[in-house]
């Protein structure tokens, strides 16, 4: 299946440019035939690799392919071209997919609204989505949430901060090379302070900063925190990561007699997922790319396989550093800044109570506008929960440090 592959014959619009920049890039790789890239994938994803055949698939059918494939064929393809970084075009495309998404929903709001129309009526995403983002489908703000329909209803239920008495949040930092505590430890810090009391939504005693834990120390410390929380469970991470094989690998402490350099995400989603509480947060800015790091994170699961889907509620928020930034000790974080901006000064125009629907939105709108990766966001079930309230409400007072 060497060569250029026959393009599906498409409108035009954002499915037909996600697929011409498909093409083309696959152009750029030397037009690498679908057992190439097959083995690819296998030699990095050992048994989850797709078939030649639905890498072919992905080339040639008329209707968008599956998200995290496509991001797997775009990294592999962009490794093999030298003048292309692979973190960057997968950003590229990540954005184009989204675009697509973006078309296609739209294309079926506008049939459902047609007089006799059979497309459901529901706003239910599974039943316009395609079986294969069925499960546990990583969705982000711009495909969801811009449906004016759905915010509607999300924003009519009455959110609802954690209960301080009953839950607990562990805010790790680390930084590379073993320079002692730098720019992630300092936001994570930083962030910790914001969301205590007095002024912020957890009480002292039940949030940990941990400033650059060894793998044991961080372990241990989400394990308390976990066994206590009953309302909600916050877990925050700021440092460096990689995906390799065996899932997502979080940087921490040079000390390599208690426990070594990484610490496997699976450990993290083990405590998170075996919590009581009822509602559960991972925050993690990092240095992978995002799509990636969701795509390692995955939906939780229990033993027999099938997927956690009725209880907790599960929020999952996932940023990556800008290249420059990732690779060295600068001091920019710029999506847990902007949290924290959002933290101490408000949304203006926004309800008293900031759901992290509402703040990964206003973080998303700055990304663009400041031209830092936009957060990836997974939620499940419960949108209702909020992490602060909003210093710009009008019945809400401050006082400002002058």
């Amino acid at each position: 299946m060497g060569g250029g592959w026959k393009r599906p014959d498409l409108p035009e619009g954002a499915l037909k440019n996600l697929n011409d920049e498909l093409h083309e890039l696959h152009g750029l790789s030397g037009h690498r035939t679908t057992r190439e890239i097959e083995r690819w994938l296998k030699r990095e994803y050992g048994d989850e690799a797709p078939s030649h055949t639905k890498v072919h698939q992905v080339f040639t059918r008329p209707r968008l392919s599956n998200p995290e494939l496509l991001l797997r064929i775009v990294r592999q393809l962009a490794l093999r071209i030298r003048s292309v970084n692979e973190e960057d075009e997968c950003d590229r495309f990540d954005a184009l997919w989204l675009a697509a998404r973006e078309e296609e929903l739209n294309q079926q709001r506008r049939r459902r609204e047609q007089p006799g129309s059979s497309c459901p009526a529901s706003d239910d995403l599974s039943a316009i989505t395609p079986p294969q983002l069925q499960v546990e489908r990583l969705s982000t703000p711009s495909q969801i949430l811009n449906r004016g329909e759905l915010v509607d209803q999300i924003e009519a239920r009455d959110p609802t901060l954690p209960d301080p008495q009953a839950s607990r949040a562990v805010f790790a930092g680390n930084d590379p090379r073993g320079l002692g505590p730098g720019p992630a430890c300092v936001v994570a810090e930083q962030l910790c302070g914001l969301l205590r009391h007095p002024s912020g939504t957890f009480l002292n005693q039940n949030t940990v900063a941990s400033i650059e834990p060894t793998k044991d120390q961080l372990l241990m410390q989400l394990q308390e925190a976990a066994d206590h929380a009953e309302d909600t469970l916050l877990f925050y991470y700021a440092g460096r990561s990689r995906v390799s094989r065996n899932g997502l690998l979080l940087r921490v402490s040079e000390i390599k007699q208690q426990g070594g350099l990484f610490v496997n995400y699976e450990a993290i989603r083990g405590i998170v997922s075996g919590s009581r509480a009822r509602r559960k947060v991972v925050i993690l800015e990092c240095s992978s790319h995002a799509g990636q790091v969701l795509e390692a994170v995955g939906p939780v699961q229990r033993e027999d396989g099938h997927t956690v889907a009725a209880n907790p509620s599960t929020y999952v928020i996932v940023a990556r550093r800008p290249l420059a930034e990732a690779a060295d000790d600068s001091p920019s974080l710029p999506f847990t800044e902007t949290l924290m901006e959002i933290l101490r000064d408000g949304i203006r125009g926004a309800p008293e109570l900031l759901t992290v629907d509402t703040i990964v939105r206003e973080i998303r709108r700055k990304a663009r506008e400041l031209e830092f990766p936009e957060p990836k966001f997974l939620i499940r079930n419960d949108r209702r929960l909020a992490l602060a309230r909003n210093p710009e409400y009008p019945q809400v007072t401050t006082i400002s440090a002058r």
